[in-house]
């Protein structure tokens, strides 16, 4: 057991360190949208985070969850299925930070990510690679 949990955690920090790659390219790619294509939030923000996690998935299918039985193929939908839900429910909550508490975009973004940062690694650690 002691072994699993250390195996775990070091999954977990792999997993962070391409998720922080990722977000970094995330709020990259909402600058740009946000103030120099001047997208609206709303669709700058899944987009920037659709393209960022489709990067992610490649580090984390390469140095994370190598071990999987999954095909990279099926691997990559179930991964793009729990990454679109949350797009939605990060732009919702973003929205929701903006129009309803008054908080800025990048603030937003930072507290929503962090949160379904560590709620994406479950969810594929679970259901998508199946190491849990």
């Amino acid at each position: 057991m002691r072994a699993y949990a250390k195996n775990h955690w070091l999954r977990f920090v792999k997993y962070s360190f391409f998720g922080t790659l990722a977000f970094g390219l995330d709020l990259g790619l909402l600058y740009v949208g946000t103030t120099m294509a001047l997208i609206p939030y709303y669709i700058a923000v899944p987009v920037a985070f659709l393209i960022s996690t489709s990067l992610h998935y490649i580090g984390v299918r390469t140095f994370v969850f190598h071990d999987t039985s999954r095909s990279v193929a099926h691997g990559y939908y179930l991964f793009i299925v729990i990454m679109c839900t949350n797009a939605l429910v990060i732009t919702l909550l973003i929205a929701g930070l903006i129009e309803y508490a008054g908080a800025p975009l990048f603030a937003a973004r930072i507290g929503v990510g962090a949160i379904i940062g560590v709620v994406s690694f479950y969810m594929n650690s679970r259901y998508n690679f199946k190491v849990l």
